[in-house]
């Protein structure tokens, strides 16, 4: 009886890891690309933010129970690299 309930989430504890695999290999496939785009441009930098977030989600979920993020409204765009800021 035990079997029936570990197997279905061992088997998606594997699924989940390895779609957070495969996002955290393309945000580095990403990353290794820097000025792919041309040169600096303008970028909201709350999105980049963002975007560093969520490749740092495991370790921070790992880390800590109490982590907050707070993003300003209406911030203007910034120049320079969107992913070296992530």
């Amino acid at each position: 009886m035990e079997m029936h309930e570990t197997i279905p989430a061992l088997v998606y504890d594997v699924h989940a890891s390895a779609r957070r695999i495969e996002r955290i290999d393309s945000d580095l496939k990403d990353y290794a690309r820097p000025g792919a785009r041309g040169g600096p441009a303008a970028f909201d930098l709350n999105d980049a933010v963002q975007r560093g977030i969520h490749i740092l989600t495991h370790l921070i979920q790992r880390k800590t129970t109490h982590f907050r993020l707070d993003l300003a409204a209406a911030l203007p765009p910034v120049r320079g690299d969107a992913q070296h800021v992530e």
